[in-house]
């Protein structure tokens, strides 16, 4: 009889079950490890507010930039220009709030057609796909999550049709909508799922960034515009892309029969061509990779604060007695409305010798175009949002 009460014989057992056990717990895991969002740089679940999609199973973290000044959500727009020809195709499979509906009658916000291309011509694509086309089509979706070819990105901003944008959108519904749609993705059966998120055009400001900056995500823009929506003459919208691209270029074009039904003829008119000018199609987050690279080797600008300026020079005037008044109307500064010679940024007072002027606007409540330009540079607090030169930044428009 074999003795099972000794403690070597307990170890050998427990050690053996254990070995029996790997290959079971390797299953389990392989089948639900896409139920939790990778979080960005192998950081512990829990060390942030919230999260962003990793890489699949097997395949390194897609890049990100860093956050942008203030800890804004980045903002990507292109790639380096400079070094090889790159452009990267991207496709925005949307659907708007109130096209659930006309899709259960059978209207076709997909496009297989559009994919199958791509796949014939081994073109690298980037989706960004919305919640609501995610769970419409999710057996597209997942296709496109897993083959690698493609990648999956989300698209944030679901809004009705006739809505220009989601500006009255409270910051907090909008960052679980993006969670919301990492999440439907995921579920769709993606492997492939990088951690960007696409906003409408000119429906993103610093309050957008901020509320999304949480997921620790990168904001993708483009700098070619198909306009292949409504667009029913091939040719012209081929014509449109080939006359904008130019190295590490993002196009943007949509997946939907309903909305843009000439996109797949558009594609296989443009890439041959763009082939033929010695254009290499990449994935959005190659492009991002490439201009984290550019920009390590770029010379860092000289401060807009360097000594010697134009601002510097024009607070001298401001710096002379108050009894200087009438010398200095001779100067052509003080030939401001509101008299007296200023700064941009220091109120203008009223002369006592002209008191109707008093009421006029002063340079600080209706600043001239070009102050308010050196204004807004040179502070952050401005109205309109920090930028950063290079691919990565670019303006964000305020509301």
């Amino acid at each position: 009889m074999i003795d099972f009460t000794g403690p070597r014989a307990r170890s050998r057992m427990f050690q053996s079950f254990g070995r029996a056990l790997l290959p079971l717990c390797a299953v389990a895991l392989t089948a639900c490890g896409g139920a939790a969002i990778e979080p960005e740089g192998g950081q512990a679940a829990g060390a942030a507010p919230s999260k962003s999609p990793g890489g699949a199973a097997g395949q390194p973290a897609a890049p990100t930039l860093p956050p942008g000044p203030g800890g804004l959500t980045p903002v990507f727009s292109h790639g380096p220009r400079e070094g090889a020809k790159t452009v990267a195709l991207s496709f925005d499979a949307a659907m708007a709030a109130d096209q659930s509906a006309r899709a259960a009658g059978g209207e076709r916000f997909d496009n297989p057609a559009l994919t199958d291309t791509l796949r014939r011509m081994k073109v690298p694509a980037t989706f960004f796909l919305t919640e609501r086309w995610t769970r419409e089509y999710a057996e597209q979706a997942g296709s496109i999550g897993r083959d690698p070819l493609f990648e999956a990105a989300v698209h944030a901003g679901e809004r009705p049709a006739a809505s220009p944008c989601q500006d009255k959108q409270p910051a907090a519904d909008l960052r679980k909508e993006v969670e919301r749609t990492v999440t439907a993705i995921r579920r769709a059966g993606a492997q492939r799922q990088v951690p960007y998120v696409r906003f409408p055009e000119k429906c993103f400001d610093e309050r957008t960034l901020k509320a999304v900056a949480p997921t620790r995500m990168t904001a993708v823009r483009w700098d070619v515009s198909a306009g292949d929506v409504g667009a029913t003459d091939t040719r012209k919208v081929a014509d449109r892309v080939l006359a904008q691209v130019r190295p590490g270029s993002v196009v943007d074009l949509r997946s939907s029969l309903s909305t843009a039904p000439v996109t797949d003829e558009v594609v296989a008119r443009i890439v041959p061509e763009l082939r033929a000018k010695g254009y290499r199609f990449v994935r959005v987050s190659e492009l991002v990779a490439a201009e984290q690279e550019a920009s390590k080797a770029r010379p860092a600008k000289p401060s807009a604060a360097k000594p010697g300026t134009e601002r510097p020079a024009a607070e001298k005037p401001s710096a002379e007695k108050p009894g200087a008044a009438k010398s200095s109307a001779a100067k052509p500064e003080a030939a401001r409305p509101g008299g007296g010679a200023a700064s941009a940024d220091e109120p203008v007072r009223p002369s006592a010798a002209a008191p109707s002027r008093s009421a006029a606007p002063s340079a600080s409540a209706a600043p001239s175009a070009s102050s308010a330009a050196s204004a807004s540079e040179a502070s952050p607090a401005g109205s309109a949002s920090p930028r950063k030169t290079g691919g990565s930044w670019m303006p964000v428009p305020n509301p």
